[in-house]
């Protein structure tokens, strides 16, 4: 069967007239979640997408074959969300995945907007991204993220591993000296 199979809907049909729990509830966001990947560039049937055990590589698939998944963050959340990933580490692993695929294209400035998000939550597994588009000194990344360069790096310096903390104390002095040249 296919995702427009009538046994799809038929199951779809069926749940909707069970008394909702939380169990119903499971299996109608999996049917949903597999309906609306086909137009992220993912399709698969909600039975294979039930048995799969890890639920966020079916995000990770969706984010590296939707042709801008940053530019749709909200709905790839809803996605996660709908996959029964509802814990506060999935969703910013989530984000994550959003920034790293908009910093992999070239967008900047979604890139600093979510990556944003995710230093204000603390994030650490964000640290190397952080280091990675503050260092990226062509993107312009126009008003209002002015800041933005010097507060990725200073959250970097925050949670890298010590191996990691001296190249990245360094590259925070030279972008503050930088700063401090311009004012």
């Amino acid at each position: 069967p296919t995702l427009t199979s009538p046994s799809v809907e038929k199951a779809r049909k069926c749940l909707m007239l069970l008394p909702h729990s939380p169990a119903v509830q499971q299996e109608l966001d999996i049917i949903n979640a597999a309906k609306q990947l086909p137009s992220m560039g993912v399709s698969i049937l909600p039975r294979q997408l039930k048995r799969l055990a890890h639920k966020l590589e079916v995000v990770e698939a969706v984010v590296e074959c939707h042709p801008a998944p940053y530019k749709d963050s909200h709905r790839v959340t809803q996605l996660a969300e709908a996959l029964g990933l509802h814990s506060v580490e999935e969703v910013l692993r989530v984000r994550l995945l959003l920034a790293s695929r908009a910093s992999r294209d070239g967008e900047m400035r979604h890139a600093f907007q979510i990556l944003g998000e995710l230093v204000d939550a603390g994030y650490a597994p964000a640290w190397e991204l952080a280091y990675q588009v503050a260092s990226d000194r062509h993107s312009d990344l126009g008003p209002g993220l002015e800041g933005a360069r010097e507060e990725a790096l200073a959250f970097a310096v925050a949670h890298c591993p010590d191996a990691s903390l001296l190249p990245l104390v360094g590259a925070l002095r030279q972008l503050e000296r930088k700063r401090g040249a311009t004012e």
